[in-house]
């Protein structure tokens, strides 16, 4: 194949994300471990990024793909099959680990029961799982087992972490404190409450590099209910001092909710020391599956919520939870040994594009 010139703004914007979001820290933790980029040089001198595939036989490469592999070529209908690639946007989702997978499905066709009715043994089991899942969470987090709500993702745990500060907090709106580079999702959610006249925001300024100023922070929380903070940013993988936050924000009485999605299994969490207010998460962020996370959180009461949210408790998605479960045990046993080789890896892969873009460096 040609190779095909990238224009250099194009490059150099790649370059500067990739300063601050490592293609090590995407790749490190995940079966694709083993991939190298290449800086080469274009016709005209322009630096192209070369994605080179090191050990396709090694156990977490090689052999998963060739699972995969051996199974239909043609993918069941209304599914679009991607192209066999290397793939490294694990900001934005990860593969469902392979032994995640098996648990999910024996839920849906062997061990299907509703875990809300628990009049015969299908129900009973289906509950029980739940609840083991339920541990595997806490266990993550240092967290009690009775803190962690099920949810659709982070971005209804958000939702309703929102709903309960409103609710619990007293009739005046809900003042909140949040900067412009925290998730969309809850970004979306304050401004909504906003508009609605349930919420006032407080925007706190943020650098450069993504970082906030813990001087304004502590400024901010004066005049706050509600301070929210991501632990690490989903888009140019800066890592908030959410400890120190959590430090201001108690001791002016403010309430902290943490976005744990890009971080969690992979720095230290630990709500046993740091009991932060609201904690959210989502499973396919740490190789569970899509469309199941939690709320963690001591303080958080259903009936307590704003409007008529956690009116019922829903039927569980009990193949989603079980999988979310699994994936935070296994992040428990090896997300922290993975994330070790994260600074070195970074520092390796950057120091290779020296050669090629020295302007840049």
């Amino acid at each position: 194949m040609a190779e095909r010139e990238i224009p250099q703004g194009i490059v150099r914007h790649f370059l500067a994300i990739l300063r601050h979001s490592p293609i090590c820290r995407l790749a490190a933790s995940t079966a694709l471990l083993d991939v190298e980029i290449k800086p080469i040089r274009g016709r005209s001198g322009c630096a192209l990024l070369q994605i080179v595939r090191n050990c396709p036989d090694k156990q977490f490469g090689g052999d998963v793909l060739q699972q995969w592999n051996q199974r239909a070529s043609v993918p069941p209908s209304g599914i679009v099959s991607a192209s066999r690639g290397i793939y490294l946007d694990h900001h934005a989702t990860t593969p469902v680990d392979p032994e995640v997978a098996q648990a999910v499905v024996r839920c849906m066709v062997e061990d299907f029961g509703n875990a809300n009715s628990t009049d015969h043994t299908y129900g009973e089991h289906a509950a029980e799982s739940v609840e083991n899942a339920r541990e595997s969470v806490a266990g993550l987090l240092s967290a009690g087992s009775e803190d962690i709500h099920f949810t659709a993702g982070s971005t209804q745990a958000i939702e309703l972490a929102f709903a309960h500060a409103i609710g619990a907090g007293g009739p005046a709106p809900l003042r909140v404190a949040l900067s412009r580079v925290e998730h969309p999702a809850v970004i979306d959610t304050a401004v909504r409450a906003e508009r609605r006249g349930l919420a006032s925001l407080r925007w706190l300024e943020v650098s450069g590099e993504g970082e906030i100023d813990l001087d304004e922070l502590r400024a901010a929380v004066k005049d706050a209910d509600l301070l929210c903070m991501m632990a690490a940013n989903n888009e140019i993988g800066t890592i908030y001092p959410v400890a120190s936050a959590f430090d201001i924000a108690e001791g002016a009485g403010v309430r902290m909710l943490v976005d744990a999605t890009q971080a969690v299994g992979r720095t230290e969490l630990d709500l046993s020391t740091i009991p932060f207010d609201y904690l959210v998460l989502s499973g396919h962020k740490i190789y569970g599956p899509k469309g199941v996370g939690a709320l963690v959180s001591a303080s958080y009461r259903p009936e307590e919520n704003h409007g008529i949210s956690a009116s019922h408790e829903p039927t569980q998605n009990v193949p989603g939870i079980v999988g979310l479960g699994l994936a935070a045990r296994i992040m428990s046993e090896r997300g922290a040994r993975t994330s070790v080789g994260y600074p070195c890896s970074g520092t390796t892969c950057w120091s290779g594009f020296d050669p090629a873009c020295p302007a840049w460096s």
